[in-house]
């Protein structure tokens, strides 16, 4: 390989996470307009393993759109927070 294919190779990169940054500057614009009544609770999680990724998501998702002072006391249950 020589410099040409070096640079080539640098520049395809810095494209593909040029690309990368534009996308998740959407999805973060996105959410930032979003309520957490907006997201709808994941299902409970029934312990099979293939849904476990599903539920994650989803629940990541409603967390991401909670208020940064949002904060669940110790006796507060996840029906609880699948009401909001």
């Amino acid at each position: 390989m020589d410099l040409t294919d070096d640079i080539s190779a640098y520049v395809t990169r810095i494209e593909r996470l040029e690309a990368d940054l534009t996308r998740e500057r959407a999805i973060s614009a996105h959410l930032a307009t979003l309520k957490p009544e907006d997201i709808p609770a994941p299902d409970s999680f029934d312990g099979n393993r293939a849904n476990l990724h599903p539920f994650l998501t989803k629940l990541r998702m409603k967390i991401a759109v909670m208020p940064p002072n949002f904060q669940i006391s110790s006796n507060t249950s996840y029906s609880t927070l699948s009401d909001s």
